[in-house]
């Protein structure tokens, strides 16, 4: 894992969750110019997750004598505003930002899509294009770049105009967005349409499957039963930073799936709104990526409680088939501290966001499931409830000391971190490497790719599939 990779990054106002950004490729669904379902399809399948801190849409024309080429993407018109504010709602929900390109074609426009002459500001070298068309290319006059400026202008204009009000009066609330922003890259325009982190999906109440409450046992810290509560102990950070990942996901591949369904494809329960009854099933939207030849390829799933108010929430994120959506890199206790949850040892987090209001994160594996647990604006006591009727207990003894062996495939000296793929016989299904976070007197330089090692650690991987420095015993090279 390459830690920088997963640091937010900030350009100008502008906060990224990450550090992958999805470069912008034409598609070609939009006959009409106006965004069609296929096209919210396409991004939402490939910023689903949150795993891309950034994406560059398909370039838009701002006017229609430079369009490019058929299904080119519109922002010429006022008509095109509502279909384009549902793309970046689209790739919002995902906790994405977005930046549109906008461009004319110039003289790689040609007569026979556009309807008009082709214009360039140069004719001595004609694009590709241009040559296929048989067309002249004219050149461009100053009044031909005074009405081409103009375009680009009103374009980025009417878009800043329809959601600077909403930006304004949204600025203070829980998601806020800001206003849009412009840049300019090489020869073309680019507008910045960016959006502060938005996990909310519409609200709508699925009915929950009939739960039978665990059989909890007694460990010391904790009572048998859970209107009680336990005690946690926090892991006190400054924010919480997005993962990111490489796969890319096909809208053709997705099977959609119901509440219930996904309950029996994970073969869990979820019990959190018999634990907190003022909270209710929000997520609606389910489901699995597989094709014939690779099988279930992605299985990441948000499933969100919150209150009537929209103010408290509850998220869970599962998946057999990815590690998981955060990492923490600014811990400022001197030593990690666990709470031991039904016979295991947890790293729960706390930190308080933007508005000032208290979260709480944990993540965990389960009988091959990654349960990442998080909240806002709910009690400590409350959140610990929750994990606790999540959490199974343990088939180990928490405390001993664990050991895994394999090959070192990730060196970060600056983060002081390898990445371990593990012997065959030790890896989960899901997932071979383990992340090792080095201590001090360690260093990732002292190890080259390929080095077979032998780790020793306490309890089980603090968070998923990661290994800190606190918990480590004992590393060692082998032949």
């Amino acid at each position: 894992m390459n830690k920088l990779l997963h640091t937010p990054l900030t350009v100008h106002n502008v906060e990224l969750a990450n550090r992958l950004v999805m470069p912008p490729m034409a598609t070609g669904k939009t006959p009409d110019g106006t965004v069609q379902d296929d096209l919210l399809a396409y991004y939402d399948a490939r910023s689903k997750g949150g795993y891309i801190g950034l994406i560059v849409t398909e370039h838009a024309y701002v006017s229609p004598e430079g369009k490019a080429h058929e299904g080119q993407l519109s922002v010429s018109r006022d008509t095109d505003i509502p279909g384009l504010t549902k793309l970046v709602e689209t790739i919002h929900k995902n906790n994405t930002r977005v930046i549109a390109q906008i461009n004319h074609a110039g003289g790689a426009a040609m007569e026979e899509i556009t309807g008009y002459p082709a214009i360039s500001a140069s004719v001595t070298a004609q694009s590709e294009y241009a040559r296929k068309s048989e067309k002249p290319v004219r050149e461009m006059t100053a009044d031909d770049m005074h009405t081409v400026a103009k375009k680009f202008s009103e374009a980025m204009s009417e878009v800043n105009d329809k959601y600077y009000e909403e930006a304004a009066n949204y600025h203070c609330k829980k998601h806020g967005w800001v206003k849009f922003t412009s840049l300019a890259a090489c020869a073309a325009i680019v507008l910045a349409v960016s959006f502060a982190t938005l996990w909310k999906l519409p609200s709508q109440t699925t009915p929950q499957p009939e739960y039978e409450p665990p059989i909890i046992t007694n460990p010391d810290n904790q009572s048998d039963n859970p209107e009680q509560g336990i005690s946690l102990n926090l892991n006190e950070i400054k924010e919480l930073n997005a993962t990111s990942g490489s796969i890319a996901l096909m809208a053709d591949d997705y099977t959609a799936m119901s509440y219930e369904e996904l309950l029996r494809y994970f073969d869990v329960s979820l019990p959190i709104t018999e634990t907190l009854p003022y909270l209710t099933l929000q997520s609606n939207d389910f489901g699995i990526y597989q094709t014939d030849n690779r099988g279930i390829y992605y299985d990441g799933n948000f499933i969100e409680f919150r209150n009537s108010g929209g103010t408290q929430d509850i998220n869970i994120v599962l998946s057999k088939v990815f590690k998981h959506t955060s990492d923490v890199f600014d811990l400022s206790a001197d030593e990690l501290q666990f709470t031991e949850i039904n016979g295991r040892e947890l790293a729960v987090f706390h930190y308080t966001n933007e508005n000032g209001t208290d979260c709480y994160y944990a993540e965990f594996l389960q009988n091959d499931v990654a349960f990442v647990v998080s909240s806002e604006n709910i009690s400590m006591e409350d959140y610990a409830k929750c994990l606790q009727v999540l959490v199974e207990k343990a088939q180990q003894n928490s405390g001993s000391v664990n050991t895994i062996t394999g090959e070192i495939v990730v060196i970060d000296p600056y983060a002081n971190h390898i990445g371990v793929r593990l012997d065959k016989e030790q890896a989960p299904e899901y997932s071979s490497v383990y992340g090792i976070d080095l201590p001090d007197g360690q260093s990732a330089g002292d190890y080259s790719l390929g080095d077979r090692v032998e780790v020793m650690y306490t309890g089980e991987p603090a968070t998923i599939l990661t290994i800190w420095a606190e918990q480590l015993v004992d590393i060692k090279l082998l032949k």
